[in-house]
């Protein structure tokens, strides 16, 4: 329901601490050793408030796009 609030009705302060995508984003921009639990995930997104929908959209493009390449640059000698 609430993941229909934040796209569907375009809300910002909306946090889905029981998805397992969002529970593993969170644990790789916050290097923890382990996927935080539903209240972990809670605790920190009340940094992100008022735009917690934000902060969720953006966790996810970083965790699970990919990487891009630095760009290669040719040095003449």
């Amino acid at each position: 329901m609430q993941g229909a609030l934040s796209i569907a009705l375009q809300r910002e302060d909306v946090v889905l601490p029981g998805d397992l995508a969002l529970r593993k984003a969170v644990q790789l921009a916050y290097q923890l050793d382990h996927v935080p639990s539903q209240q972990e995930v809670l605790a920190i997104a009340e940094k992100w408030r008022p735009y917690r929908s934000l902060a969720t959209s953006y966790l996810f493009s970083a965790a699970f796009e990919p990487a891009k390449a630095p760009p290669v640059t040719s040095r003449e000698t």
